[in-house]
């Protein structure tokens, strides 16, 4: 491998093309960087031989990944950056830091509020900056470990791309309701269950309302059993995972996009159905950072049921409000949230300057 030289970036991710955050994130920050710089990208998860040329994929397989480390560990890294995208992976940098690189992480969410491990407390302590999703993820990742609690973190909302959406195939009043997100039982703190659990109440105002649940994992079995033992019917479609083209399609048909989370470190899902131009329907920590509560959506405590309930009755029965709240939606991700924005925010964290040099600090 040839020396590093100031103008070589690194870029250690779980994955980077898959439909999940983390690899829509690796794939932002690449486009961010690799206009000005001699980006390199090693992906975990990623198949040998998946990404292009010069960028290498472990197929899963720790033991190759962590070898590159110290292949490259051999030589000087000063004046090069590596930039980690998931805690998990933050320790294989260790090495390349002892090596001279500057070294950047960016925290996601649930993965770092809770304490750190050995190795990732090491990894953060050579790190020359920290970044975040949110301020929300920033906060909670603090009071888990107050060791970081004075640390800097440079806070990047995520921004995905504005598209073309295919016109509406039914009535913009459809009563439908859309959840995206894993079924899985470590995550079932998105909202499903209390969904479910409301919703025969909203049959009773709202005869023809349905929730579209897009979707898989180890969770799904269960959350359509009890459907079942809720009577719910057709009322409830588990949808599985859907091809973009469809995705698309349901985010510019359904009325609005619910999930009640209690732990999203930022959730890329809310500006997909921003940008379709519709209203969300969110739970609390980093929504309040994307949704204006009253205004683009409704921000509320899932365990407050009624209050759910009463956001969503309005939603399905008042089409003024709906058509309002989408179109500031609308306006409120092309103001913050398109990949544009995000890329700007990106170079500025890292301090791209205006001639694409980054700083070495």
């Amino acid at each position: 491998m040839a020396a590093a030289s100031q103008n070589r970036v690194l870029l250690l991710t779980p994955a980077f093309s898959g439909a999940d955050g983390i690899s829509l994130v690796s794939r932002l920050i690449a486009g961010a960087v690799a206009p000005d710089h001699a980006l390199e990208v090693w992906s975990l998860g990623d198949a040998e031989g998946a990404l292009q040329p010069g960028w290498r994929g472990a197929s899963g397989s720790k033991l190759r990944f962590c070898g590159w480390a110290l292949e490259e560990s051999l030589h000087s890294l000063r004046g090069a950056t590596v930039i980690v995208l998931h805690l998990n992976v933050a320790p294989v940098a260790l090495s390349l830091a002892e090596r001279g690189a500057r070294v950047v992480v960016f925290l996601h969410g649930v993965e770092c509020w809770r304490p750190l491990t050995r190795l990732q407390k090491a990894a953060l302590r050579k790190a020359s900056l920290l970044m975040s999703n949110s301020e929300y993820t920033a906060q909670r990742f603090k009071l888990a470990n107050p060791e970081f609690a004075t640390s800097s973190l440079a806070v990047c909302h995520p921004g995905i791309p504005d598209l073309a959406f295919p016109p509406a195939s039914v009535p913009a009043a459809r009563p439908d309701a859309l959840i995206v997100g894993r079924m899985v039982a470590e995550e079932r703190y998105k909202g499903h269950d209390q969904l479910l659990e409301l919703w025969p109440k909203l049959l009773l105002d709202v005869p023809a309302a349905r929730l579209l649940a897009v979707g898989d994992g180890d969770d799904r079995q269960r959350l359509q059993e009890k459907a079942r033992a809720l009577g719910l019917g057709e009322a409830v479609c588990f949808l599985g995972k859907v091809p973009d083209e469809e995705l698309l399609r349901l985010y510019s048909e359904c009325a609005c996009f619910v999930m009640p989370s209690r732990g999203e470190g930022f959730g890329l899902v809310f500006l997909e159905a921003m940008r379709a131009g519709k209203p969300c329907i969110l739970g609390p920590g980093a929504s309040a950072e994307i949704v204006e509560d009253g205004a683009s959506g409704f921000i509320t405590d899932p365990s407050d049921s009624e209050r759910l309930l009463a956001c969503l009755r309005r939603l399905f029965t008042d089409a003024a409000l709906r058509a309002a709240m989408g179109a500031a939606a609308r306006a409120e991700f092309l103001r913050r949230f398109t990949d544009s924005h995000f890329r700007q925010r990106c170079r500025a964290a890292l301090g791209i300057d205006a001639k694409g040099a980054l700083c070495a600090g």
